[in-house]
């Protein structure tokens, strides 16, 4: 038997299917929920094109889930952070496909968020006003 598309063996329903998540979140009485990539899918370790071309799908995936949802679900996307110029322009891609914020890593490769480089997207995140989402599981050490 094969799975569905978007799923992976092992995980339960509601982590790739919206209608199945709604579920789950009135059994627990959540109103509503901001969804995001999976930390591993932030693509840091792989080419700034390759990154930054999967940093749009996901982001369009995620904003269509949230058109269709969007009493329940609020959409963070990503940026290949191992480009700013490419990461402010997918920031502002985002913003504008309605995206409130974006999950980010909490270093690439051996340069942590306080780096310098990453000032420029800082500043920009700022200004389009969008959340900035580190998850516990991206955080080294952790």
């Amino acid at each position: 038997m094969t799975s569905p598309i978007g799923s992976r063996p092992g995980l339960a329903a509601g982590a790739y299917d919206p209608l199945a998540r709604i579920k789950t979140l009135d059994a627990m009485k959540i109103d509503m929920q901001a969804i995001s990539p999976s930390p591993i899918l932030l693509f840091y370790w792989e080419d700034a094109a390759v990154a930054a071309h999967f940093s749009r799908r996901q982001n369009e995936a995620i904003q269509d889930v949230v058109k269709k949802h969007p009493n329940r679900f609020i959409g963070f996307g990503s940026v290949p952070l191992q480009s700013i110029e490419d990461s402010i322009a997918i920031a502002k891609e985002a913003k504008s496909m309605g995206l409130k914020g974006l999950e980010i890593g909490n270093a690439v490769g051996e340069k942590p968020l306080d780096a310098p480089v990453f000032e420029p997207f800082f500043q920009a995140a700022q200004e389009l006003e969008l959340l900035l989402f580190i998850p516990h599981s991206a955080v080294k050490g952790s």
